[in-house]
């Protein structure tokens, strides 16, 4: 791909984005995309199949862009302690720094617009690093030994309940709560 292919790709998703966010996805036609991101609607066929491939296509972007948040600064050196607060500040600052992204990634979680299969092979990177460092943590008997799934919800639902609050004005969110925040949930998860 070009640099010019790269630029118009990244256009369309971008446009996406912003269409997705203020329209929905069944309220974004492929033709406003296409002016939005000031591209001719062909070439949004030849990137994408239809709709619902750029609406993968942008959630596996941006699902990336979470992931790469998340592992900032994380070493396996590190106590499984700091992993774990790290990795929840990390993804809890990603969204409340990007409340466009998150709510897109929040919107598409839930939607049957997309197919079950899109969503999990999107998804596998994003709960597979998660699902490995908690099964780490369960066999060094660091973690407590509930179901991975419990896990996960306590520690990613404290964060997306936080952000939603965040990005709503209910709640005003600095380095302090948010790290006493990630560490009540720390708490929780604790042997």
């Amino acid at each position: 791909m070009t640099k010019s292919d790269c630029d118009k790709r990244i256009a369309i998703l971008n446009a996406a984005l912003e269409l997705f966010s203020e329209n929905g996805f069944h309220g974004t036609p492929m033709t406003l995309l296409a002016d939005r991101a000031n591209v001719g609607i062909g070439t949004i066929y030849r990137y994408f199949k239809n709709k619902e491939e750029v609406i993968v296509n942008l959630y596996r972007e941006l699902k990336g862009e979470s992931v790469a948040a998340m592992r900032e600064n994380i070493t396996k050196e590190m106590p499984i302690r700091e992993q774990f607060i790290n990795i929840f500040e990390n993804l809890l600052k990603f969204y409340i720094a990007n409340p466009q992204k998150f709510s897109f990634m929040e919107q598409y979680s839930y939607s049957p617009f997309i197919n079950c299969a899109a969503k999990q092979q999107v998804c596998s990177a994003y709960a597979e690093s998660l699902v490995n460092f908690f099964e780490y943590g369960k066999k060094h008997q660091v973690i407590k030994d509930l179901s991975t799934q419990l896990i996960f919800a306590t520690a990613n639902g404290q964060v997306v309940s936080l952000a939603k609050m965040h990005i709503a004005g209910e709640i005003s969110l600095d380095d302090k709560i948010i790290r006493s925040a990630i560490e009540t949930s720390w708490d929780a998860l604790k042997r």
